[in-house]
């Protein structure tokens, strides 16, 4: 969370986590009571009747008014967070209490219960407010088409997002699962993670056209100065400089006075032999700012 909030992909978090202090349950001398707690389907193994139930008015009635007097919180704006069994649990609550969270990150399980669930909620209710994320590590599985009927729905509020899971195993699936998750509940899609497959797949043609493709959509998208520089520098750490140049001219574009992407292009230029442009480009990043250390000195070098 501390990584994501520093590189401003959410905004600032405060990280609530009710823990048994213990890995294991009590079948194995442990105070662990997960799943008794998560308990909300009769199909989940282990299932305790009620227990998921209970746990919410804990959530509901200790705990969240606890936090709230205690803590700088946005009473409006709470986020769940839950990996297996507990991704069970808060979709559960998702559709049986949608006014408790507005944000819902849930990684790496999928129950069949979960259709029967919302095909019951959307007999009541057409409105669901809510920023929705899904993962799974099994690609064409049964989250991502709960996602898409999610999708097909069409509930007023509802933003639902999904992705396949690079790790192989489970118990690997937290850390990739809930960094994407918050940066989809919290974040716009980005124009860099968007584009860096089509670069290094194909030929720079094929991301300029993927780019220009795009909706100037600055809600849901970001187009930030940023997002074309880093994947200009992506190119140039792949050892593809002239690839490189086209994205930070594209980037000036809509960017005509950054001084960083002038100050990128003169590297990718200088990486290419061609010391001239190099020097023009990093002369213009000192025109837009004459405190650019790094341009400065590549100028001072680059006139010897």
């Amino acid at each position: 969370v501390q990584g994501l909030e520093w590189g401003r992909m959410t905004p600032e978090l405060i990280v609530v986590a009710p823990v048994y202090g213990d890995l294991h349950g009590p079948a194995n001398g442990g105070k662990n009571m997960r799943d008794r707690d998560l308990s909300v389907f009769p199909s989940q193994q282990r299932y305790v009747q009620g227990g998921g139930e209970r746990f919410f008015r804990f959530l509901h009635e200790e705990l969240i008014p606890y936090v709230d007097r205690e803590l700088r919180t946005d009473g409006a704006d709470r986020t769940i967070v839950g990996g297996s069994r507990a991704a069970d649990f808060a979709t559960w609550l998702l559709f049986t209490q949608p006014d408790v969270f507005r944000r819902y990150v849930m990684v790496d399980s999928y129950n069949a219960d979960y259709l029967k669930l919302e095909e019951a909620f959307v007999t009541r209710r057409r409105d669901l407010p809510a920023k929705v994320f899904y993962t799974s590590r099994y690609p064409a599985s049964g989250v991502r088409e709960f996602t898409q009927r999610l999708q097909s729905r069409g509930y007023r509020g509802l933003d639902v997002d999904y992705a396949d899971l690079a790790s192989a195993r489970h118990f690997a699936s937290a850390g990739e699962g809930f960094t994407r998750g918050l940066k989809s509940v919290f974040g716009r899609h980005s124009l860099y993670e968007t584009l860096l497959p089509i670069a290094a797949a194909g030929s720079i043609d094929s991301v300029v056209a993927a780019y220009r493709r795009l909706p100037r959509d600055t809600t849901t998208w970001d187009l930030g100065e940023a997002e074309l520089t880093e994947l200009g520098n992506a190119l140039v750490l792949m050892h593809r400089p002239a690839d490189a140049v086209r994205i930070y001219l594209l980037n000036l574009e809509t960017y005509p006075r950054s001084a960083e992407t002038y100050s990128r292009l003169g590297t990718a230029q200088e990486q290419l032999g061609d010391r001239a442009k190099a020097l023009e480009s990093f002369r213009t990043a000192l025109r837009f700012n004459p405190n650019h250390r790094y341009a400065a000195d590549a100028v001072t070098r680059l006139q010897r």
